[in-house]
């Protein structure tokens, strides 16, 4: 049993008004409403009237946290803890603050704490996909964004460190059926055309290497969406680049027939065939 369990009891019986609800109804407004300084003050109140319960110590160690005092934060976290093992906001605040210290190791363990006592939100999971990143443990990332977003489809934070980690790894199309969510998220399709652009054009002279790059890039848009016009007009322009003068014009005509709104840009008549022929000719 926690040592602060028998003050707890104590304070359970307690009739509302008195003086220690009055107290905690004030921390959790100035959590509320973030205020840090007030909260710091307030909880270090509390904690001298009563030193025994741990959400006086918790209030201090959240307030320490987040005015990134994260060494005195870690020791008040832990104390919380040693009065309440069951604080399961104690646990997870405390990865946090490892995180912050650069202790992925042990940001993993109070985060898994936190869900084995209960914490079942996504940002729990976003987290210790985190953690799991910062430690290069990349499969277990992925895992836990996936799981996160299961719960939070919705959530871009972590959708982003996905896409992150995948263009880290050069991984730009995976088949593996857990990854459905992030080849279906809308912005990879502009991310991996914006990455090719951003090749394509590197200090205008981009390398082979380079352009290689970008003819993968927008290979696995295409894959992704094989009707995507923008697509294909980019990949006819990095093929013109390269000298593949076939690939190019398959990929303009493919770019024109889907969106004829692409005939008005001015990149094709510089890079058209013929006229790439009759630049070679002399004058």
């Amino acid at each position: 049993m926690s040592i602060g369990n028998d003050r707890n009891e104590e304070i359970r019986i307690l009739k509302d008004g008195h003086p220690f609800f009055e107290m905690r109804h004030a921390l959790k407004s100035f959590t509320k409403d973030k205020n840090w300084t007030s909260l710091l003050k307030a909880s270090q109140n509390m904690m001298t009237i009563y030193p025994e319960v741990e959400f006086g110590w918790y209030s201090y160690a959240l307030s320490l946290l987040m005015l990134s005092e994260y060494e005195s934060a870690k020791i008040s976290f832990k104390k919380a803890i040693y009065l309440n093992s069951d604080s399961i906001d104690s646990y997870f605040h405390l990865g946090v603050t490892n995180y912050h210290l650069g202790e992925y190791d042990k940001a993993i363990i109070n985060y898994s704490k936190a869900l084995i006592k209960g914490m079942n939100n996504h940002l729990v999971y976003y987290n210790l996909g985190n953690a799991h990143y910062k430690s290069r443990n990349t499969d277990d990332a992925i895992n836990f964004y996936l799981e996160c977003l299961s719960i939070c489809p919705s959530f871009k934070d972590a959708s982003n460190s996905l896409l992150e980690i995948y263009f880290d790894n050069a991984d730009y199309f995976n088949s593996d059926e857990s990854t459905i969510s992030i080849i279906n998220d809308k912005r990879l399709l502009d991310y991996l055309i914006t990455q090719a652009q951003i090749l394509s054009k590197k200090e205008n002279n981009p390398s082979n290497s380079d352009l290689r790059k970008a003819i993968r890039l927008l290979n696995s848009a295409i894959y992704i969406d094989d009707r995507h016009s923008v697509a294909y007009y980019e990949r006819s322009k990095v093929k013109a680049l390269l000298g593949d003068i076939k690939g190019h014009s398959h990929d303009k005509a493919m770019a024109f027939q889907l969106d004829t709104f692409n005939r008005e840009g001015d990149y094709f008549f510089a890079y058209s065939p013929s006229l790439i022929k009759k630049a070679a000719e002399p004058l």
